[in-house]
């Protein structure tokens, strides 16, 4: 017989890993490409569908269409893994009738409260640091 946390302790392998970290690998790996400038591969979702005279708005808003897309996809099968504390074919069968209403629900979040939250804080630590270097260049 499972315990009620078999499926949670099975996730976490180790102190350092965690499913949710490898799954945040995974997207980023998909939609950006491999963190090492060597590895050159086509089939990542950004570098498909932007070209070299972009605009740095426009390549953003992709990057977060494909985050968004593919966290919503991992995460609909996953999440009901997890929120269920079995694995069943169940978000699979089900997937074509959850998977816009996640979509949906992820995308506004990212839009309305992850991504202006994001950007004022880079705001703030770029404006410490840039008034942090003026300060020592005066002196």
């Amino acid at each position: 017989m499972r315990d009620r946390y078999t499926l949670i302790s099975q996730a976490n392998l180790g102190k350092n890993f965690s499913v949710g970290k490898f799954l945040t690998k995974t997207k980023n790996f998909y939609c950006a490409g491999p963190a090492t400038k060597e590895v050159k591969m086509d089939f990542y979702m950004k570098p498909r569908l932007t070209q070299k005279g972009d605009s740095f708005h426009a390549v953003i808003t992709l990057n977060i269409m494909c985050t968004v897309f593919l966290m919503s996809i991992i995460l609909t099968i996953v999440g009901t893994w997890v929120g269920n504390r079995e694995i069943t074919m169940e978000p699979l069968v089900n997937f074509f009738y959850k998977w816009p209403r996640n979509f949906a629900i992820s995308l506004a979040i990212e839009i309305l409260i992850a991504q202006p939250i994001a950007r004022r804080v880079m705001l703030g630590l770029h404006m410490y640091r840039d008034a942090r270097w003026e300060a020592a260049i005066s002196n």
